[in-house]
């Protein structure tokens, strides 16, 4: 279990540094730190227009589907801790 936990730390921190590496390969930092969603930034430079919006629909289902979880699993927390 240790192993799987530090494996998989290390798998994420490794996928965010690269992810951040590629995002200043495209755009400057100064350029980056101005924007409200850098993700967009870049994927437009990339891919166009059509790659900009595809990456926000993407961050807002995400956003959406982690909202759902939410929603449905905290209210029951506090009903299992009051058992």
């Amino acid at each position: 279990m240790p192993t799987a936990i530090v494996g998989g730390l290390s798998t994420v921190m490794a996928v965010y540094i690269i992810i951040k590496l590629a995002y200043l390969r495209v755009a400057s930092a100064s350029e980056l730190a101005l924007v409200t969603s850098p993700a967009t930034l870049v994927a437009t430079r990339l891919f166009g227009d059509i790659g900009g919006k595809t990456i926000t629909i993407g961050m807002l289902i995400s956003v959406s589907v982690t909202l759902n979880g939410y929603l449905l699993t905290e209210p029951r927390i506090p009903y299992t801790l009051s058992k």
